[in-house]
């Protein structure tokens, strides 16, 4: 027999055909392509919409920043705003000035401490020096006693000595008193207080202006041997005044603020003018003037002025 005849035939279907009873979805799936065009579309409109946003948000702090600021409240609250997105502070009107900037800033301030110093040194070296004499009031004569030191002459009654050591001690309380309390530095007042101070109807301008002539405010003397002086004083009016007297001759003037100095025309007493004197706090306590003769457009030199 031949091998062609050991291979039998297949079986042969004779049903129905299973493909034609199929559903098309099952038969042909959904196209890849179409699924990955809904998804570009999803991705799209989200895309849009965080663009919209962002651009709204750009477009609202431009109009913040191009808005015309008029009060110093506003400066101050847009200033917080804008460290506050950058995560910069706590969002407080009072974060915006630092614990350190505030230290360094009445240490600048603080004209007195060099006095201060001197103050509470004298101060110290009286207290010193009646815990001395307190100590060898008590303890002098036992050491006489007892042969620690030479016997002298102890004339000076107990009593005296004991007045002078409460006058030292006395002096030197009240000095140390002067140095940590009279003395003492200013506190820098809070944003708070400067922006009520702005919004009770005094300018930027107003305040810089009443900041400038507070620190002139007083005697100040110059010189050979500090034998000439010169006062600013606030007048009733709410005008300051500025007063001195050379050689017999009184002038006097009405000080206003010209840039980073102030200025006054100087009227004598019989009313005439006699110049012009302009002033500014210096280092330390003291205050720079300067003398512009009538008619003249050139100034003086530099004349430096101490405070007591």
């Amino acid at each position: 027999m031949s091998m062609m005849a050991t291979i039998s035939a297949p079986p042969v279907r004779t049903g129905p055909s299973t493909f034609s009873t199929m559903p098309a979805s099952e038969v042909a799936p959904q196209c890849p392509v179409q699924q990955d065009q809904g998804r570009c579309w999803r991705l799209l409109g989200s895309v849009l919409v965080t663009a919209a946003c962002t651009k709204a948000a750009r477009a609202q702090r431009v109009r913040r920043l191009c808005k015309p600021v008029q009060t110093m409240r506003e400066q101050a609250e847009l200033l917080v705003s804008d460290r506050k997105a950058l995560r910069i502070g706590n969002g407080d009107l009072e974060s915006l000035i630092s614990e350190e900037e505030r230290e360094k800033m009445t240490e600048k301030a603080d004209t007195l401490e060099p006095y201060r110093q001197y103050v509470l040194f004298a101060a110290f070296g009286l207290i010193l020096g009646a815990g001395n004499d307190l100590f060898w009031l008590v303890f002098q004569p036992s050491f006489f006693t007892k042969g620690f030191l030479p016997s002298g002459s102890t004339d000076e009654s107990q009593f005296s000595r004991l007045l002078v050591i409460l006058g030292l001690a006395a002096v030197g309380a009240g000095l140390y008193y002067v140095g940590n309390v009279v003395l003492a530095p200013a506190e820098l007042p809070s944003v708070e207080t400067v922006l009520s101070a702005e919004e009770s109807g005094e300018s930027v301008e107003e305040v810089e202006a009443s900041r400038m002539f507070y620190r002139l405010q007083g005697r100040w003397y110059y010189g050979v041997n500090l034998g000439q002086s010169y006062s600013i004083s606030k007048c009733s009016d709410g005008r300051w005044k500025f007063e001195e007297e050379l050689a017999g001759r009184r002038c006097t003037s009405t000080l206003r603020v010209v840039g980073d100095w102030v200025e006054g025309h100087l009227i004598d007493d019989e009313g005439q003018r006699t110049g012009t004197i302009r002033l500014q706090r210096g280092e330390g306590n003291a205050v720079l003037s300067y003398f512009r003769e009538l008619g003249s457009s050139n100034w003086s030199n530099p004349n430096e002025a101490i405070g007591w």
